[in-house]
């Protein structure tokens, strides 16, 4: 499921459990992820799915859920 394995994704670069990671979680305050972080990221996404993210939705990505809904938003 793409759920899952964005989830994973932003967990192993947050450095978090999965199951810590919230899907309020904002990438800067609760996760402590600079924009070269979210960069890496979205692009670790868009290889493991085999699919591109408009790079006009990438400044809209603040949380957890703004990633899912972009991934599911392709």
């Amino acid at each position: 499921m793409n759920a899952d394995k964005v989830k994973e994704i932003i967990a192993k670069h947050a450095n978090i459990d999965i199951d810590k990671l919230d899907l309020n979680s904002d990438f800067k305050n609760d996760l402590h992820l600079d924009s070269i972080d979210l960069f890496q990221v979205v692009m670790e996404i868009e290889e493991a799915l085999n699919i591109k993210i408009d790079n006009d939705k990438l400044i809209n990505i603040k949380t957890v859920k703004d990633a899912l809904d972009s991934v599911n938003n392709v």
